[in-house]
């Protein structure tokens, strides 16, 4: 087998960095600030970011080392404005040579670092010789390899991308995960039986009682697929494609559940953003998404997550509220529905247990027959606040509708969703205008905290709507109502148009 033929990598790479030396590929940060010991010393990496994979620039400055994003629009790569080109070879050679500053901190490239001997390229394997064995995390291959311009045979051991079957068996009071091994085509747990079959192994197991680990674990009763738990041919037919964001795209689907053809819509998270945190976002939006049932809330049929990509079915919508508020399509009286059916859905929430902790027009769909979906339920099942608190810097976070004990504290509370539904009542009567345009997100916490100010009440809102704004916005979390009384207060409003 050439080396053109080794198929045991995935490029995801831009293919002019492929065979740079000065990529360290998944170099965590910490062994970055090892090697960054001078001033302008760079290097790049790879890493995870919203569920994407992206190359970053780390650099050392003025004592320290700062890692900064490289931008991508049109197919250019850019820091700023002063310079985008096709590759980012050249857009890092541009601006070491020119002097110019990469970010507005001053930040100027001087010396790359150059992969250590240890740390090989993929072209090193020069021939897969034969697969020696896979485990829950690893597999084995042996290989042909050109290290320092020796040829010679050695191990590759893979840490794969690929998603491995487990055993998750209940045992004195416990769950225990056991892992399924596999060598030379057979699957086993210990040397007691193999087999080219899981499911036979399975059966073995169960039938002869035949403990599957030292710990006597035996197999007693299979637990079968829930009906949420869909198979990929659910998915009779796909009708088009809807849209893409970060880590979804989202088709207009005919799937068959429960024996019936339905029209829907199938959100797949992608299998090139299969990272760790986007998984757990996706199955716990799909956890609570199962447990809720409300007429303005998103209907969830099922998710797919026997195969990839991870796939959720849900109810069928034609837009987004803020594209129909942006396109000021909107009547007087449907802007009060929208209201009184967001607050039905979020008071349903609250009896459930649940804070959104992202309510904003953005998150909130238009269905065929024109009623809110309240949709984006990946923050709502955790007591701790969204990781985008904790992970982005509040420069590049959008604080519009965040409470002031959440951006003082990071506190989340029924309290904090009243605030928020504050401001998209705001964004519902203002036509989907941005909350505190021209202001940056440290000035809207200036504006909100210090200054105690609030948004400018919309001219258009009726007068009950106004005052249902002020008290949504209320400094003292006690003080503002309760999804109850939005619900009966805005109901009141509906009815009046």
């Amino acid at each position: 087998m050439s080396t053109s033929t080794v198929r045991i990598f995935e490029e995801r790479m831009d293919p002019d960095l492929r065979n740079r030396k000065i990529l360290h590929g998944y170099m965590p940060l910490a062994d970055a600030k090892t090697v960054l010991t001078k001033e302008g010393d760079y290097l790049l990496r790879l890493m995870g970011y919203k569920g994407q994979l992206v190359c970053v620039l780390s650099v050392y400055h003025n004592g320290e080392v700062i890692t900064v994003c490289i931008n991508r629009m049109n197919k250019l790569y850019f820091f700023n404005d002063d310079y985008k080109d096709h590759s980012i070879g050249s857009l890092l050679h541009w601006h070491q040579n020119t002097k110019t500053p990469v970010t507005p901190k001053q930040i100027v490239l001087k010396n790359p670092i150059f992969l250590a001997s240890w740390n090989l390229m993929p072209s090193c394997i020069v021939r897969l010789l034969r697969d020696i064995s896979e485990c829950y995390r690893m597999r084995t291959y042996e290989v042909l390899v050109c290290v320092e311009k020796e040829k010679i045979q050695a191990a590759a051991m893979l840490l794969t991308s690929q998603l491995v079957c487990v055993l998750s068996v209940y045992h004195n009071g416990e769950v225990i995960t056991v892992c399924i091994n596999r060598m030379n085509k057979l699957y086993f747990f210990n040397d007691d039986y193999k087999d080219h079959s899981i499911g036979s192994l399975l059966h073995w197991h169960q039938n002869t009682k035949t403990p599957v680990t030292p710990k006597q674990i035996v197999l007693k009763n299979p637990i079968f697929l829930a009906s949420w738990n869909l198979m990929p041919s659910c998915i009779v037919r796909l009708l088009r494609d809807i849209s893409e964001c970060y880590r979804m795209r989202t088709y207009e689907v005919l799937v068959c559940v429960e024996k019936e053809k339905i029209q829907a819509a199938a959100m797949l998270l992608t299998s090139k953003q299969l990272v760790i945190e986007s998984r757990k976002q996706f199955l716990a939006e799909a956890r609570i998404l199962k447990k809720l049932s409300h007429p303005n809330i998103l209907q969830f049929y099922g998710v797919i997550i026997t195969a990839l990509p991870f796939t959720m079915i849900v109810g069928l919508c034609q837009m987004k509220l803020l594209t129909l508020l942006q396109k000021k399509e909107a009547r007087k009286d449907q802007k009060a529905r929208y209201a009184a059916e967001a607050a039905a859905a979020l008071k349903y929430l609250t009896e459930k247990g649940y804070v959104h902790k992202d309510v904003k027009a953005e998150n909130c769909l238009i269905d065929r027959n024109m009623k809110l979906k309240l949709a984006n339920f990946c923050y709502a099942g955790s007591d701790r606040c969204p990781l985008f608190i904790h992970k982005e810097p509040l420069e590049s976070i959008s604080v519009g509708w965040l409470a002031p004990e959440t951006m003082l504290r990071h506190d989340f509370s029924k309290e904090t969703d009243v605030w928020a539904f504050g401001v998209l009542m705001w964004e519902i009567y203002e036509d989907g205008d941005i909350p505190y345009r021209g202001l940056s997100n440290m000035e809207i916490r200036s504006f909100v905290i210090h200054s105690q100010r609030r948004l400018p009440l919309p001219k258009k809102a009726p007068m009950k709507v106004k005052k249902i704004m002020i008290r949504c916005w209320e400094e003292d979390p006690s003080r503002r109502p309760t999804f109850q009384e939005l619900e009966s207060t805005l109901g009141i409003v509906k009815d009046e148009h």
